[in-house]
């Protein structure tokens, strides 16, 4: 299962008087997510100088959780 937007942090409330705001927050979220990994596969996407070459397409550790089509455990989030 993959979750359609990222959640704002404790899941406030704080962004609902703000119309779009949700939608943005999760948009950014996602954004940093997908920059932050093309720069650990390839350093040349860095948006910053970065030494080595990186360690390739497909094999970061990390991944955008709202469009990459992985196993879904709602433990794993709740930490019980």
């Amino acid at each position: 299962m993959v979750p359609k937007q990222f959640s704002p942090p404790a899941h406030l409330k704080d962004y609902d008087s703000i119309p779009n705001q949700r939608e943005a927050w999760s948009a950014m979220i996602s954004n940093s997510f997908d920059s932050a990994v093309a720069c650990i596969e390839d350093s040349s996407k860095c948006s910053f100088q970065r030494s080595g070459p990186g360690v390739g397409v497909g094999n970061s550790q990390f991944y955008n959780l709202i469009v990459s089509n992985t196993r879904f455990d709602g433990h794993m989030l709740k930490g019980d």
